[in-house]
Order: C-alpha cells, then sequence, then structure tokens
C-alpha cells in the first residue's frame, strides 16, 4: 500500500472511530463513578478544599484539578463528556499515527473493549492515563529516555495509581537498560512525582481494603493473580449478568476455566517477552504493580485489569525487534479485545444507560418541582442526582446534605421502616423523593399522610442503586 492510500485509510478509521464513541458517549448515562470527581471538584470553593475533599478517593489529583477547573465555567456535567472524548480522541490520533504497528494492529488496539468503551466512554481518569504512557512511550523509541519522557510519566502517575505503577516499571526498565548518562534528572523528576501521587491518594479512610491481604491465602492469591489475567487479555462482558460491563463472561461461568486459562495466557507472556533485560523488568514489574492494585484493594471490576493489556502494547511499542512469537501472541489478544469491543458495542446499542439521572432534570421541570428539594434514599445515587441537577441534595441514610458520598456507608438504608422514618422527620411539606425502592401508594399516603404522585420511571439502568423511582410528595 502506497503512502497516500494509507493516510486516508488512517483517516478513515480515525473518523469511524471518532463516530462511534461521540455516539456512545452521547448515549452513555453517567453514574456514581463518573460523577462522584465531578461533583467533588464542582462543590470544592478552593484547591485546598479540593484536596480536602479527595481524602476519600484512593486517587491522584489531575483529574481531580482538570475537573475542577473547568467546574469555574460551567456546572452541566456533559461538558465532562466533552473533555474525556477530546482525550480518548488524542489517545487514537497518537495510535494510528505514531504507534510502530501494522495498521490492522493500531486499529485493532481503538476497537478493542478498554479502548472503545472503558477508556473512552466511561468518563474517568483512565482515559489521562493511557494518553500519558503512549506519549511517554512514543517518546522514548524516538527521542530516548529524556525529559519528554519523564513529563508524559508524570503525566500519567499523577492521574491515577496504575500509572504510578507503570511508570515507576518502565523507570525501573530504564535503568536496567544501562544508558543512565540523560536519566538523573528525568528519573528524580518521575520518583518525586510518583511519591507525590501516593501521597496524595493514600491513605484514604476506607478504599485501600488491606485486611484482604491478610484474607488471601496463597492458593487464592494464585487463583486472583490467574483469574485478573484472563479478564484483563480476554475481556468479555457477560450480557447475561448485572451489571454487565463488570463481569467478564468466562469467569462467570467458570472460575477454574477462567484460572487455567489466565495460567496458560501468564506462561505464554512470559514466553514471549523480549530476553532484553529492560523488557522483562518493565513488563514484570508492571504486571505485579498492576495487579497487586486491585487485590490488595479488593477491587474485582474488569477495569481495574485492564492495565496489563496496556502494559503489554507498550512492550510492543517501545522494545524492538518484536519476535515472531510476539507478534502472534499480540495478534491473537488483538483478536480477543476486538470480541470485547464488539460486547461492548451490543450493551451500547441495546440503549440501556448506566444511569438515568441525566433525565431527572426534566422530570422535576415537567412536574412544576424543580425549586423543591431533592430527597435520596439510595446514598451512592447521591453524585448522579446532584450532578444532573446541579444541586445538592438530602441523604436519607444520614440525614447529610450534599453532592458526593465518600464511599464507607452502605448504599441504602437498613429497612424500608428505617427509609419511611427518615422521609417522615423531614421539614419540608413539599419535596422530591428519588427512591430505589418498590413502595406502594397506598402505604405511603397513609404513612406519610400526604398526597405521593409518581412523576418519573428511571428504573431502566444497568447500576442496581441507580434504579430510580421519583416521587412527589406534598402534604397538606
Amino acid at each position: 500500500m502506497d503512502r497516500s492510500a494509507e493516510r486516508r485509510l488512517i483517516a478513515l478509521v480515525f473518523l469511524l472511530y471518532a463516530v462511534i464513541i461521540t455516539w456512545s458517549t452521547c448515549v452513555h448515562g453517567m453514574w456514581l463513578d463518573e460523577l462522584q470527581p465531578w461533583c467533588v471538584a464542582r462543590d470544592s470553593g478552593s484547591l485546598v478544599d479540593l484536596y480536602h475533599n479527595t481524602r476519600h478517593e484512593f486517587h491522584p489529583p489531575v483529574w481531580y484539578v482538570l475537573l475542577y477547573f473547568i467546574t469555574r465555567f460551567t456546572s452541566a456535567p456533559f461538558s465532562m463528556q466533552v473533555v474525556h472524548l477530546m482525550i480518548a480522541l488524542s489517545t487514537a490520533a497518537v495510535v494510528l499515527w505514531r504507534a510502530p504497528f501494522p495498521l490492522w494492529w493500531r486499529a485493532s488496539i481503538l476497537f478493542g473493549y478498554f479502548f472503545l468503551f472503558e477508556y473512552s466512554v466511561m468518563a474517568r481518569n483512565y482515559g489521562l492515563v493511557v494518553l500519558g504512557l503512549l506519549v511517554a512511550v512514543d517518546a522514548r523509541k524516538n527521542h530516548g529516555p529524556g525529559w519528554k519522557w519523564a513529563m508524559a510519566l508524570v503525566f500519567a502517575a499523577l492521574s491515577h495509581l496504575w500509572g504510578t505503577a507503570l511508570a515507576v516499571a518502565m523507570l525501573l526498565g530504564e535503568v536496567c537498560s544501562g544508558k543512565r548518562e540523560r536519566m538523573i534528572g528525568p528519573a528524580l523528576f518521575i520518583v518525586i512525582a510518583c511519591g507525590a501521587a501516593v501521597l496524595w491518594a493514600w491513605p484514604a479512610s476506607h478504599a485501600p481494603r488491606l485486611s484482604v491481604v491478610d484474607e488471601l491465602q496463597l492458593p487464592n492469591a494464585l487463583a486472583r493473580i490467574a483469574t485478573s489475567t484472563t479478564q484483563g487479555l480476554l475481556p468479555w462482558p457477560n450480557l447475561a449478568n448485572d451489571p454487565v460491563w463488570n463481569h467478564n463472561v468466562i469467569h462467570d461461568n467458570s472460575r477454574l476455566v477462567s484460572a487455567l486459562l489466565g495460567l496458560a495466557l501468564i506462561a505464554l507472556l512470559w514466553w514471549c517477552t523480549p530476553r532484553e533485560v529492560s523488557a522483562r523488568v518493565f513488563f514484570w514489574s508492571a504486571f505485579v504493580g498492576c495487579l497487586a492494585l486491585p487485590i490488595m484493594g479488593g477491587a474485582y471490576e474488569v477495569r481495574h485489569y485492564g492495565p496489563l493489556w496496556i502494559g503489554w502494547i507498550i512492550l510492543q511499542w517501545g522494545w524492538a525487534p518484536v519476535e515472531r512469537r510476539a507478534k502472534n501472541l499480540t495478534s491473537g489478544l488483538l483478536a480477543a479485545q476486538m470480541v470485547g469491543g464488539v460486547l461492548a458495542m451490543d450493551m451500547t446499542v441495546a440503549a440501556t444507560p448506566l444511569s438515568e439521572a441525566c433525565r431527572l432534570p426534566s422530570v422535576v421541570t415537567q412536574a412544576g418541582a424543580e425549586d423543591l428539594p431533592v430527597v435520596l434514599d439510595a446514598y451512592t445515587a447521591s453524585p448522579s442526582v446532584s450532578g444532573y441537577l446541579q444541586k445538592p441534595v438530602l441523604r436519607a441514610l444520614d440525614g447529610s446534605t450534599g453532592s458526593f458520598c465518600d464511599g464507607s456507608l452502605a448504599p441504602y438504608l437498613q429497612s424500608d421502616s428505617a427509609a419511611l422514618a427518615a422521609v417522615e422527620q423531614l421539614p419540608w411539606d413539599n419535596f422530591v423523593w428519588c427512591t430505589a425502592r418498590h413502595w406502594h401508594t397506598d402505604t405511603l399516603v397513609q404513612r406519610l399522610g400526604a398526597d405521593v404522585q409518581q412523576i418519573g420511571d428511571l428504573t431502566r439502568t444497568l447500576v442496581p442503586s441507580e434504579r430510580l423511582t421519583v416521587l412527589l410528595v406534598r402534604r397538606p
């Protein structure tokens, strides 16, 4: 294929990718994990407040600082999706125009599960990490481990802790390469940034459940490592499970098969890793670091294992020549990623959003209740409801008024009677109640002594705590 034809084909692939993720973003209803950082940033009056409010978040600062400055100009959460879309498209441009891979590899990377959904449509800090890491490996490939490389790694490290883990792994790989003459300044910069990222994110009061480590006996730990590898490299969402995107069809149907596949994949990764010392040090440091975070933190969602795939891409990008067996393994993994991408698109085309809180403002406005206070009994739905309503809400769980939650409380009140008792004690005669419970209207009328009218049904969602029925309560 001549150069001009390849350039046209690259532009066509980019356009197709842009159309797909733009459409997916437009139909995507953001939920707790996406709107929590938005509410934290929006409701922080200063950068000092932002630092205080992120003490429970278990994340470094870059995404929160970026959102903080965006929320100085707008409180509309769709603006966060627009910014994230630009980040995803920038990453796609780096892959298509800079990666030293065959074109079909580059296209397959973009249309794989993580690049097509988790790190593009889901508006979180993962997209920043991927962009920073790919810019870093491209800088290393073309200019060596200098300041451009270091600045990109610092950006990734300060965006997410698995970016920190991969930055450390890349630094260790370079230290073992023997080419250290120009590295002292950049390396020190990376070390300081990684330390700052850890200090900002750790310790959160609840997030890193280190007691999980005590519960992991050796056989269980090995099983977690193996099954995590399967889910990261064969990310096939289970369309029959709830919620879909957090479950892997292999793992859900047989943990034994998932573990055996994972062990086989680890053996293949070891066999196909380049013999160069720096390459081995980088990849296996990345492997350990990326799996240690979700295992120590007790996280089981598929997106937490995606860094394994990113680490493998970086290895193929940054260390050459790539041996035939590594090429064959990568081609197979790319095909597996694209299967996951197809399943993710099936989930998106089905048009069942993660949350329908985006419809809440119109529901409230149509009922003429836009000036009334809003009450929730599903505590973890408060970021999405508050984010889209652009105002604080009252959480019946603990009686607090706010937007973001610290995650240490249960999603719901313990019982229906406790929920009703909390609502009965509200000081307002008229209010909007967003409830994640199934109530009989007669029961509510009798207990609350009020007129209760359902004004919205937002229950067709993938996240259970976001399945909200919207009630208008008017006391005589």
